[in-house]
């Protein structure tokens, strides 16, 4: 007697179906969805964009309706919605982290892996603009795949070497290419180098500067600084080992976001 076909198994779903979208006084609210054993909730906005945010927080995102909008900028999708006059809000646009966390202060809501559609609470801080702006998403022509840490290329230079406190010092000063002419910034300081009493010789020579690693940042609004180092292997350890000191001095703890 030929065996009976074996039964097929269910497919195995990892969330539920679409849920919500009920029409309500407040407008049409987003549908919704759950993830990995009620942990996670998936909601539905416009433009066919979803966001994910805590069961728990489930009930509060459910109060407003959620709209997605294209941020030129950082080239992402950000949900917000239009305040009523149910809840009292100090704008008319609620940006949907701030409402997760009830945050109503100066200070801005980061996500921490860079993804606006991560808003889970153990992805989001209140951080300055300053830290907001140090974790930013890595740009798509940095080489190095460090924040604030560039390769600058080879330079023509004048360099002139001179002895400072007792010293061998060098200067240099960016050279035109195919330009023999003294820029007058080297000039003149020559002419405050010699004033001081300085009798040593100062000859300028034509150097080409080798590529290197740049590390830049800002220490508070109107300061940029930066230090460079070899474009060497040992030359970006020593430079990330520098900015991960830095960061961690102005307050930032990630570096970047993730891509």
């Amino acid at each position: 007697m030929p065996r009976s076909p074996t039964r097929q198994r269910p497919a195995r779903h990892y969330c539920t179906t679409w849920r919500g979208g009920n029409k309500t006084p407040l407008g049409l609210k987003n549908r919704f969805r759950v993830w990995y054993g009620n942990r996670v909730i998936e909601v539905q906005s416009t433009k066919d964009q979803t966001f994910f945010v805590d069961f728990a927080d489930l009930p509060r995102v459910r109060q407003l309706t959620w709209h997605s909008y294209w941020a030129p900028t950082a080239e992402r999708f950000y949900f917000r919605a239009s305040r009523c006059k149910d809840f009292h809000w100090n704008s008319s646009i609620i940006p949907l982290a701030r409402w997760i966390l009830n945050y109503r202060g100066s200070d801005m809501v980061d996500h921490i892996d860079g993804n606006p559609r991560n808003n889970c609470r153990s992805n989001l801080r209140i951080v300055t603009r300053r830290g907001n702006r140090h974790n930013t998403r890595l740009h798509s022509t940095n080489s190095t795949g460090y924040n604030g840490i560039s390769i600058g290329a080879a330079l023509p230079v004048w360099q002139i070497t001179y002895t400072r406190q007792g010293k061998i010092a060098k200067k240099t000063f960016i050279r035109r290419e195919n330009d023999d002419e003294l820029p007058v910034r080297l000039v003149a300081w020559i002419e405050d180098l010699r004033k001081s009493g300085y009798s040593g010789n100062l000859l300028p020579r034509k150097y080409v500067q080798p590529s290197r690693y740049i590390l830049a940042w800002r220490e508070c609004k109107n300061k940029r600084c930066s230090r460079v180092f070899p474009s060497t292997p040992e030359g970006l350890k020593q430079a990330i080992a520098a900015r991960d000191a830095i960061y961690e001095r102005i307050g930032n703890t990630n570096g970047k976001r993730l891509a």
